[in-house]
């Protein structure tokens, strides 16, 4: 097989697993009402669950990504896959708080963190040249979106016919079906166990103020993404919203993440990829406070839907890009994974503070306010990172 051929099989391989993986994920945010009205969940516990689920699959994701790193993605994947189904299928015949946080929270969020973005297009990366890794990464990550496009209207449909036993379910087997796909994904080098270890990699990355920088700026992602896939269903019924416009809002937001993804991947191979990160962040408060401050109408909604999608997973390829250029390809997975964990801090906090807020005020009024404020510091944050000329001379890429 060329080299061409093997980057377009596991380019297809890499947006398989994103595509049914992430496109699970969105639909979460869909199931809160049900647990509520069905099965007596209180609104908090279902969003303490996705909280864990954020914090679980930040902090195994540096373990993920190391592996990764020195065995390869396959092993990975599979054991992400399994626990990603066995959280589903706990989930799917959940009657208490403990057992919706035990399946939705601590399994799920231990499986995502083997199969996404951290194990699945840091692998694509390193069989990628260094000459179109983010707009690979990007197309990758474009082709994942689809599952947002398809599998929330699925789990919706499946949902309001057949109820939450089912429609997890399905999800579940749809998971099942793709996890192989991360065969592709071996590189033609295998990789190697002796190179430095997390602790090392992690320690030499913190001595450099722009990956302090970077991971500060990525807290601000997590908490959008968590906030808005958990919660945007239920502030749209607060302001009278027809509920079918949740489940359109999120699926163009899979739409529109598609073009974005591409799009930035492709702009973060030739403008500097901190300065990407800093433009789509402060493009995010600006969506924000639009939509907040705006009269909420099926159509506005759908706008911010679209606007949000542009930017949504599109700080992946930009941030692994910074990364790869302060300290090369060595150690990408397992230093992903630490910047991740605070992405996944922000996740926690977004997921969990949006069911505090209703609980408490009866509205999610302050965590729209703190997103605007925490997207402006992230893009300054970002804008403020000094990026070396190349990457280091020790890198294989």
């Amino acid at each position: 097989m060329t080299d061409r051929s093997r980057l377009t099989f596991a380019i297809f391989a890499s947006g398989l697993v994103l595509s049914v993986v992430f496109g699970a994920r969105q639909s979460f945010g869909l199931f809160a009402e049900s647990f509520a009205t069905t099965r007596q969940i209180p609104l908090s516990s279902y969003a303490l669950a996705i909280a864990v689920q954020n914090l679980l699959w930040g902090i195994a994701q540096p373990f993920a990504g190391a592996i990764n790193d020195r065995r390869g993605p396959l092993p990975v994947i599979a054991v992400g896959a399994l626990f990603y189904i066995a959280g589903l299928l706990i989930a799917a015949n959940a009657t208490t708080s403990l057992e919706v946080i035990l399946g939705m929270g601590v399994l799920v969020g231990i499986g995502l963190a083997g199969t996404t973005q951290g194990v699945v297009l840091t692998a694509l990366g390193k069989i990628a040249t260094p000459a179109n890794r983010n707009g690979v990464m990007g197309l990758a990550a474009a082709i994942g979106s689809i599952g947002m496009i398809v599998m929330v209207p699925l789990a919706q449909t499946q949902l309001a016919a057949n109820g939450i036993a089912v429609s997890l379910s399905i999800l579940a087997a749809l998971i099942v079906l793709a996890a192989p796909a991360g065969i592709l994904l071996r590189s033609k080098t295998p990789p190697s166990a002796n190179r430095p270890d997390l602790i090392g990699a992690a320690r030499q990355a913190f001595a450099e103020p722009g990956f302090i920088l970077l991971t500060l700026g990525f807290f601000t992602c997590g908490f959008h993404l968590a906030f808005m896939v958990t919660h945007l269903p239920g502030y749209l019924a607060l302001c009278s919203v027809q509920p079918h416009v949740a489940g359109t809002a999120l699926a163009l937001v899979g739409v529109f993440n598609a073009i974005g993804s591409f799009a930035v991947g492709w702009i973060s191979d030739r403008v500097p990829p901190h300065r990407v990160l800093g433009w789509l962040y402060a493009g995010r408060a600006v969506a924000i406070a639009l939509f907040f401050f705006l009269p909420k109408t099926e159509v506005g909604t759908y706008a911010f839907a679209g606007a949000m999608g542009l930017m949504w997973l599109s700080t992946i390829p930009p941030t692994n890009g910074v990364i790869a250029r302060f300290f090369g390809m060595h150690n990408l997975g397992g230093l992903f994974g630490v910047t991740f964990f605070s992405h996944q801090i922000g996740s926690f906090l977004g997921a969990w503070a949006g069911g505090l807020a209703v609980d408490f005020a009866g509205n999610y009024d302050s965590i729209w306010v703190a997103s605007i404020a925490m997207g402006l510091i992230a893009s300054a944050l970002n804008f403020s990172i000094s990026l070396p000329d190349r990457p280091p001379a020790f890198s294989p890429a």
